[in-house]
């Protein structure tokens, strides 16, 4: 079984201002025990990500914020490859 989604919202809240905010989500239920034959193949896993995106343009230049957040989980090995993040970042764009 896998089952996957993107969703995505923008909003201009005025001139000059934008929003944006994007998750994706995804789900696999694969596992196949190949174990007694020596090969445990297989996928059990779920991730998710979502992203926030501000961004402001001011005369020639433009200002964007960025926040995301992602999680990995897997239900093999004892969730020994989990893992979550966050990041964020600065834009300046500027013509030359």
């Amino acid at each position: 079984d896998y089952l996957s989604a993107l969703t995505s919202l923008e909003y201009t809240l005025r001139s000059g201002v934008h929003l944006s905010l994007q998750h994706d989500f995804s789900w696999a239920e694969n596992f196949n025990n190949f174990s007694s034959s020596g090969l445990p193949l297989g996928i059990a896993d779920h991730y998710q990500n979502l992203l926030f995106d501000v961004s402001w343009k001011l005369q020639s230049v433009t200002l964007s914020s960025s926040y995301g957040f992602g999680l990995f989980k897997t239900k093999g090995r004892g969730h020994l490859d989990d893992y979550n993040y966050h990041y964020a970042m600065v834009q300046v764009h500027s013509p030359l």
